[in-house]
């Protein structure tokens, strides 16, 4: 488990030696530095395994993918078994140098960390009775105690030992802050050259069959679409008839409909009146021989008025300004939205839906949503 993740066990003990407690923060903080390094060889040591395993699917897949009939396809088929091996032999080979090289090294070093703490707490212990043999031979001496005597020499006895022993951490974790750059410096470059040689030997090793391939074959050209563009498709074209059943010149062609500004209603659209007699009336003849008529049955009321229509645009202007009165949404993939106050290019204005550019976008408009400019 990482150094990071434990609680120091001498985080506690306040040392009166202002050196010491210089010392011992900074090889707290260069102990947790150092820690940290076996977690990322660790998560380094997965992701490599698991690009390997990926790989290995790759090439299983693409077996069964590429068309026999192909150079490809009959080269990756000859090559699959040769290529799964390689990428087994080598990610076993990795591991053991991985191991041998760099884990186990620095496994040897962290050793010395793990026993520096261990004495840094026992030096602790020293001077945490050191000062108290020292207030207890201080207290039997003013009372006159005859335990006076036998404290004191546990004070001679502790003085000492923890001198020795604080003078021995100070040397030695110093040492072990000026000497973990020389340690550490070619551990990682040793890990580098290992990783280098790893995926310059998958490299390397590229079969004679591939050799002979034409190089133009692992050139990937540009992308060009082979169906037929959306624009020019049916689905286009039926997109269009749903959303205007009256055709594109009608004037009641219904847009979805929009958000008004604060004060000024936004046009307002509805179907035709019809041109055939109402169901609920019956026929009736007058005036003229041969006449019709529509006669209520339940009632006498005059029949409704039809809805104002909308305004019909203007002549078609081709190539002007236009500015939107409304905000519009586009319901469907050929119109465009906008924004009232937005200015679009009017590209033809013919019927009452106009064709317009806006953002470097072209769809068609409802041409009573907007003014010419």
């Amino acid at each position: 488990m990482s150094l990071l993740k434990k609680k120091s066990p001498f985080s506690g003990h306040k040392t009166s030696d202002a050196e010491f407690r210089v010392l011992e923060e900074q090889f707290k903080a260069k102990s947790k530095i150092l820690s940290g390094v076996i977690d990322d060889i660790t998560h380094f040591l997965v992701s490599v395994d698991k690009m390997l395993t990926d790989q290995r699917t790759i090439v299983t897949n693409i077996k069964q993918i590429a068309p026999e009939s192909t150079a490809f396809g009959t080269l990756i088929k000859q090559e699959h078994d040769t290529v799964c091996s390689l990428i087994d032999d080598r990610r076993k080979t990795f591991d053991a140098e991985i191991k041998l090289k760099v884990t186990e090294p620095y496994h040897a070093y962290m050793v010395q960390y793990r026993e520096i703490k261990e004495r840094i707490k026992e030096r602790h212990r020293r001077e945490d009775a050191m000062k108290k043999h020292t207030e207890n031979a201080a207290k039997f001496r003013s009372k006159q105690d005859v335990r006076a005597n036998s404290e004191q020499a546990r004070l001679d006895a502790a003085i000492p030992a923890y001198e020795e022993l604080n003078a021995e951490l100070k040397r030695d974790i110093n040492i072990l802050l000026n000497d973990a750059d020389k340690f550490f410096t070619p551990l990682m470059a040793t890990l580098f050259s290992i990783q280098t040689n790893f995926y310059c030997h998958l490299h390397n090793k590229k079969s004679a069959n591939m050799a002979t391939m034409d190089p133009q074959l692992f050139n990937m050209p540009p992308f060009k679409s082979s169906i037929t563009p959306r624009d020019q498709s049916s689905v286009s074209k039926q997109y269009m008839a749903a959303s205007n059943p009256y055709g594109e010149n009608s004037p009641y062609a219904s847009p979805p409909t929009q958000a008004k500004p604060a004060g000024q209603p936004a046009p307002q659209y509805s179907s035709p009146t019809p041109q055939y007699p109402n169901h609920y009336a019956q026929p009736a003849y007058g005036g003229a021989p041969g006449s019709y008529s529509p006669v209520p049955v339940a009632h006498h009321q005059p029949l409704p008025q039809p809805p104002v229509q909308p305004p019909l645009p203007p002549p078609p202007m081709n190539n002007r300004l236009a500015q939107g009165l409304w905000d519009f949404n586009a319901s469907a993939a050929h119109e465009l939205s906008f924004r009232a106050g937005d200015v679009l290019s009017i590209l033809d204005s013919s019927g009452s839906w106009w064709k317009a550019e806006f953002q470097g976008r072209q769809g068609v408009i409802p041409g009573n949503y907007v003014k010419l400019i």
